[in-house]
C-alpha cells in the first residue's frame, strides 16, 4: 500500500498535459499500411509506394517510441511502489529523479 505522499510529478503525464496517445489507432493504421504494402501491384506506382513506405516507417517509429515510454513509466511506477513499501528514501529519490526525463519524452511525443 502506497503512503499518501504526493510525488513531485505524475507518471500519468499524457493525461496531465492534456495529450492523448491513440496507440491502438496507430497499430491499426500500421496494420492497414502493412496490408497495402503487401498487396499485389504495390510497386506499380513507385512514387505512391515510396510515400506509403515512408508513412509506415513514421507510424512504426511513433508506436515504438510510445511503447518504450509506457514501459519506462510502468517500470518507474513499480520501483516507486516497491521503494514506498520498503520506505527506502534513497530509492524513492532515485526514481523521482528519473521522472523529468520521462516527462520530456512524453512532451516530445506529443509534438
Amino acid at each position: 500500500m502506497r503512503p499518501a505522499t504526493a510525488w513531485p510529478t505524475s507518471l500519468s503525464a499524457s493525461t496531465r498535459w492534456g495529450g492523448i496517445f491513440d496507440v491502438e489507432g496507430l497499430r491499426r493504421q500500421l496494420d492497414h499500411l502493412d496490408a497495402q504494402t503487401s498487396a499485389a501491384g504495390f510497386w506499380d506506382d513507385p512514387e505512391r509506394a515510396q510515400k506509403l513506405v515512408q508513412e509506415r516507417a513514421g507510424v512504426e517509429a511513433t508506436v515504438k517510441r510510445l511503447d518504450r515510454l509506457e514501459k519506462e513509466a510502468k517500470d518507474l511506477d513499480e520501483l516507486l511502489e516497491l521503494a514506498s513499501i520498503e520506505e527506502d528514501q534513497s530509492m524513492i529519490s532515485d526514481v523521482t529523479s528519473q521522472i523529468p526525463s520521462l516527462e520530456d519524452g512524453v512532451r516530445q511525443a506529443e509534438i
